[in-house]
């Protein structure tokens, strides 16, 4: 489903203030993020299609309407733009409940791994979404994609007496 981007800088915007540590940023989203664990690449995996090859349906960056993949790549474009570092924000492709392919933004932090996601305005730990994760950009060469070890159990940290770092991987 194409949805306008609009919101996109917004959202962008309102991420940064809540890596930068915002309280009220953080106080809006009432946020729980795990402390560990973080996601682990496995094997290695083939790109997705539409990462590799310019087709029909390409990603595109901050178009008038969009889908998973383009809100995906905007996200990130613009928090690399706004100065966040490349290799703590990977796209990761899942798998939703009813099966359908979908592409996320994971922002790895001190705190574990979020989720930016256009099916949500909630920024989640990637554990607690309801996804199957199939694969992730690798942190040190985004050319490169890797399936996702399965998730081990971790322990679970308020966000509220913390400050949200990204995570030097």
């Amino acid at each position: 489903m194409a949805r306008p981007l609009v919101t996109i800088s917004l959202f962008t915007g309102f991420v940064g203030c809540l890596l930068a540590g915002d309280a009220q940023a953080r106080d809006r989203l009432s946020l729980q993020a795990a402390a560990a664990p973080a996601i682990v690449e496995a094997s290695p995996a083939l790109a997705p299609f539409q990462h590799v090859r310019n087709i029909e349906d390409r990603w595109t960056i901050a178009p008038t309407l969009g889908d998973c993949n383009d809100y995906a790549v905007t996200k990130r474009h613009e928090l690399v733009a706004d100065g966040l570092p490349a290799r703590a924000l990977r796209l990761s492709v899942v798998k939703t409940a009813s099966g359908i392919g979908h592409l996320v933004l994971v922002v790895t932090t001190n705190k574990g791994d979020l989720v930016l996601d256009n099916l949500t305005d909630a920024i989640r730990p990637w554990q607690r979404t309801s996804y199957q994760w199939l694969k992730i950009q690798s942190a040190e060469d985004a050319r490169f994609w890797y399936a996702i070890a399965p998730a081990r159990a971790g322990t679970v940290a308020s966000l509220a007496d913390s400050k949200l770092r990204l995570a030097s991987r």
